[in-house]
């Protein structure tokens, strides 16, 4: 027997356990509540990326200041950070349906008013400033929905699965949509980015109207808002697991995505 002759290498997985790997790498797709959520929300972050892209080179155009793109920022990130923990405490009352039902028809608006106002030539750098607000405030409400009710989609046996889906699902959304916003703002204008992002949120919209849903039990029922706000702030300030994660997504934002916010500068 030649010993240079090598037996085959067996491979390190079966068909039968590739095929299991990849069904299980995408289970939460295998409910239709959350295939509709996913596709609406994936179509409507590339929208709201353009926006952020279009909003800031627009804002600069008006003034060339980077104070002013400063400003739009911090009226857009801070009702997250005060608003947010009341946020929370809404959609544990209400049907979180509901309150994306209501989030993303407010954005739309907002969307909608910015675009006209871009149209007209008659935007200033205040208009972008309060709209930016507004659009925190509701984001303020939104995204608590939003983490609240995948469990709500999936069940408790998918929720981890569901939960990876939703971070790449944000990321992707990420990528494309600034890719997307800077060819549009090149060749046709700042103002249609604002329209699509506008248009985009109808895929959420008709998702949410077509998701069937059990109906919504209030998790708290006798403790008032403000002690369950207060609660949830005791609990994540002991949690040191969870007050970490807290310090670090704070730092994070503040030194770190941070510098997107002067592009428009560095690009002109």
């Amino acid at each position: 027997m030649n010993k240079d002759i090598k037996e085959p290498i067996e491979p390190i997985l079966s068909k039968n356990e590739v095929r299991r790997s990849g069904e299980t790498t995408f289970v939460a797709m295998r409910h239709r509540n959350y295939q509709l959520y996913f596709g609406g929300q994936l179509i409507s972050n590339i929208g709201t990326w353009m926006q952020v892209i279009a909003q800031a080179w627009v804002v600069y155009q008006l003034g060339h200041s980077e104070l002013t793109l400063g400003l739009v920022a911090f009226a857009s990130a801070i009702p997250n950070l005060i608003v947010s923990p009341w946020g929370g405490v809404i959609v544990d009352r209400i049907s979180r349906r509901k309150v994306l039902i209501m989030t993303q028809s407010g954005a739309m608006v907002l969307s909608f008013i910015l675009a006209w106002l871009t149209f007209t030539n008659i935007v200033q750098e205040w208009h972008v400033i309060l709209l930016a607000a507004l659009t925190g405030v509701i984001t303020a409400f939104d995204a608590p929905a939003r983490q609240a009710i995948t469990p709500e989609l999936v069940g408790k046996k998918d929720v981890a699965n569901a939960i990876a889906m939703n971070s790449m699902m944000f990321n992707s959304a990420r990528v494309v949509g600034p890719a997307i916003g800077g060819m549009m703002l090149a060749t046709v204008g700042a103002a249609w980015c604002f329209t699509v992002n506008g248009i985009s949120f109808l895929a959420v919209l008709i998702g949410l109207w077509l998701m069937k849903l059990p109906p919504h039990r209030k998790s708290v029922q006798d403790v008032s808002p403000w002690k369950q706000l207060v609660g949830g702030l005791q609990y994540a300030a002991s949690n040191i697991e969870i007050s970490t994660l807290i310090l670090l997504s704070l730092v994070f934002s503040i030194f770190g995505v941070s510098y997107t916010t002067v592009l428009p500068a560095f690009v002109e």
